[in-house]
């Protein structure tokens, strides 16, 4: 929601939360539509974002936490595009 307030498009609607089949103890977090798909920004580039999340038993309780992550700012939806 911060992201959507902020930095986002207007009134796109942020990244996703994708679930592997059959699993409730892990997600990532990426881009709307399909997971590689960056996030159109208001200055008119994209911003791609993966973040791994699993649920995390600790002694205050179940906790979400991150094992992976990464952020790639780009020039064009494609980040193959050469200019």
């Amino acid at each position: 929601m911060l992201l959507s307030h902020t930095i986002l498009e207007a009134h796109h609607p942020g990244p996703g939360l994708y679930w592997p089949t059959g699993r409730r103890d892990r997600a990532d977090l990426a881009g709307r539509g399909k997971p590689q798909e960056p996030l159109p920004l208001r200055d008119g580039r994209f911003l791609k974002v993966a973040i791994a999340l699993f649920i995390a038993d600790t002694d205050k309780g179940r906790r979400v936490k991150v094992s992976d992550s990464a952020y790639q700012y780009q020039a064009d939806p494609d980040p193959n595009t050469k200019n």
